[in-house]
């Protein structure tokens, strides 16, 4: 990278790079990938919507216009039908935004692809830009980009860089730079700037403050060398080792994800009242910021702390599976309940009384169940016969007592038929 510019989120250095890409190319259209974020403003918050085999995208939230869509789009990150896309709307695309390794699946690292669009980009004037906000000064000195050897045209950096305040930066080549600043030019003389440039400002950019420990945190990252990110990456790759491996032992099925300093918990999309697990290392004072949200290692947390973590999390699961909340080792895996399945889950679970009955009481009965005694089940009064498959059982009515979701949720294996049901 030849020259870098300072912003105040990584979204801002996002919206920059596509605002240059354009500038450069006279090109429009911007690619993504699915998983990807950058950023929280309308143009990246879309998603992948083919119609008819034609790859498109569409708003992924409440609140951002249809019109978005139209010069964006968003494709499957890794696969080689995405590269053809690519390579189809090459005349057409302005830039590539690439997060090297999705913060939304660290497992997921596809060396080849990213080579392979690299070439691409190269071959047809597309500014490709890694988005480094996350994995930036992580993974190593140079990121994700050092990591697997992929260098994009521009790059976007945030979170570390500003050692907890806030702050973004772009860093690019002098050829897309230069749409900010003009290219090399100076006021004393007569030279005069080299390329066009586009508007970038704001009030708060390059912050006396966020610039201060910007550079605080670069000379610290210097003087400390690779050797900063390696160690730190051994030390979150043998504490996700360890986790991992009691998974393994205790058939929990839960899995840490992982790159570098980066981390996250995998819960399997039928798992019930996954959030649990949050709510109880919170308990033993481990904030996680919520399920299925990245955690990260710093030079700050001590092997102590790291043992900590450890412990927390094995007797969280300990504690959650003697309440019923995650399988018995003996469970058969195949025998999963539809309970995430339920089209009337919330409204089921809702009569549930917890007073009454609670999971780690209810005896497990397995499917397909043929008689459920009344004073267990008394919302449902039948599931009839529908279509190809016979009815899986039925249950007298019993006024006055309460369905017990758990024990519902056990009875259906996750093939059994759900349809016809009343009451």
């Amino acid at each position: 990278m030849d020259r870098v510019t300072f912003c105040n989120t990584g979204s801002e250095a996002v919206m920059a790079a596509m605002r240059i890409a354009r500038t450069v190319t006279g090109k429009t259209k911007v690619v993504f990938f699915n998983k990807d974020y950058h950023g929280n403003f309308d143009q990246v918050l879309l998603r992948s919507s083919s119609i008819a085999n034609r790859p498109g995208s569409s708003p992924a939230a409440p609140g951002v216009p249809d019109f978005y869509a139209s010069n964006t789009l968003v494709l499957e990150y890794g696969t080689e039908e995405s590269l053809k896309i690519i390579q189809s709307q090459a005349d057409q695309i302005a830039a590539i935004l690439v997060e090297p390794v999705q913060s939304a699946d660290p497992d997921f690292q596809p060396r080849e692809f990213m080579h392979k669009l690299r070439e691409i980009t190269r071959q047809n004037n597309i500014a490709m830009v890694m988005d480094e906000v996350i994995s930036g000064f992580r993974a190593a000195p140079g990121g994700a980009q050092e990591y697997f050897d992929v260098w994009g045209d521009m790059a976007t950096y945030g979170k570390v860089l500003g050692g907890g305040l806030p702050i973004g930066a772009l860093a690019g080549k002098k050829q897309w730079m230069a749409a900010l600043d003009g290219g090399t030019w100076r006021y004393e003389d007569d030279s005069q700037p080299e390329a066009d440039m586009t508007f970038f400002a704001g009030t708060f950019v390059r912050h006396p403050l966020a610039m201060t420990a910007a550079h605080q945190i670069l000379q610290r990252i210097e003087a400390s060398g690779s050797q900063l990110q390696q160690n730190l990456n051994l030390q979150t790759e043998a504490m996700t080792r360890e986790i991992n491996r009691f998974f393994v032992e205790e058939k929990i099925p839960i899995r840490l994800a992982r790159f570098a300093s980066l981390f996250r918990f995998i819960f399997p999309p039928d798992l019930e009242y996954a959030d649990m697990l949050y709510f109880h290392l919170l308990d033993r004072g481990i904030f996680t910021r919520g399920w299925g949200d990245n955690c990260f290692l710093s030079t700050q947390h001590s092997q102590e702390d790291i043992q900590r973590i450890i412990q927390a999390v094995k007797s969280s699961c300990i504690e959650l599976r003697q309440a019923g909340f995650l399988p018995d080792p003996g469970d058969d895996p195949s025998d999963q309940t539809l309970a995430d399945n339920c089209t009337n889950k919330s409204n089921l679970a809702s009569h549930a009384t917890s007073a009454t009955h609670t999971h780690a009481n209810v005896p497990v009965t397995r499917s397909p169940l043929k008689i459920c005694a009344p004073s267990r089940i008394s919302c449902i009064e039948e599931i009839q016969e529908e279509g190809d498959l016979p009815p899986l059982f039925c249950m007298p009515a019993a006024d006055g007592l309460t369905l017990d979701y758990h024990e519902l949720s056990n009875c259906l294996g996750k093939n059994q038929p759900k349809y016809g049901l009343k009451s």
